[in-house]
């Protein structure tokens, strides 16, 4: 089971941590408890910032800047963590599909030492982030890894999608080729329930 988060302009993928710390224990071994591990992709450091500027803001889409990878812990049942700050799609795949996805975002890590790696939040201290690869700009943005990372098992996504973080989300519905069972917490995704 994993979850695709979309937060209104940004998007995230909830894996189980079962999968992820035994491919990086170096990493995940401080989030021991967690069952699922949220991961998503930003500009540094606008990403780990609560405040921005418009200069900022123009810079993370415009200029090619340094890319990290947010790894957020999720104790509790994901359904429940997001009720109000996002739209979430439960999907159920199968093991080699969520390990497909586990591996794309695992090679989005910067190769580096795991004390090197880790970049400090300036926000949130149950947020955590690592320096990522590719650079980040407009075509290299959340939305264009999440669309990258699902068409690894066979969800093709639409060009404009990663401009819109709601394009994207209905696009991994509608286009689904998994055949698998998606589960909806948001009433807006409703109508595609199958």
């Amino acid at each position: 089971m994993l979850y695709f988060v979309d937060y209104g302009i940004h998007t995230a993928i909830l894996l189980p941590y079962e999968l992820l710390a035994p491919q990086r224990p170096d990493l995940f071994e401080r989030f021991e408890g967690a069952t699922y591990i949220e991961l998503s992709i930003g500009e540094d450091p606008f990403f780990r910032r609560s405040e921005h500027s418009k200069m900022d803001i123009v810079r993370a889409l415009f200029w090619s800047t340094p890319s990290i990878i947010r790894i957020h812990p999720i104790k509790e049942e994901p359904l429940k963590h997001y009720t109000k700050v996002a739209s979430v799609a439960q999907m159920e795949l199968s093991h080699e599909q969520a390990k497909k996805l586990a591996d794309f975002a695992l090679q989005s890590i910067q190769p580096a030492s795991v004390q090197d790696l880790w970049v400090e939040s300036q926000v949130e201290k149950d947020r955590h982030f690592v320096k990522a690869i590719p650079p980040y700009h407009l075509f290299n943005n959340c939305n264009d890894w999440t669309s990258r990372m699902f068409a690894t098992i066979g969800i093709k996504t639409r060009f404009t999608s990663k401009f819109s973080s709601a394009d994207l989300f209905d696009d991994i519905i509608l286009k689904s080729k998994t055949g698998e069972k998606i589960n909806f917490t948001n009433e807006k995704y409703l109508k595609y329930l199958r």
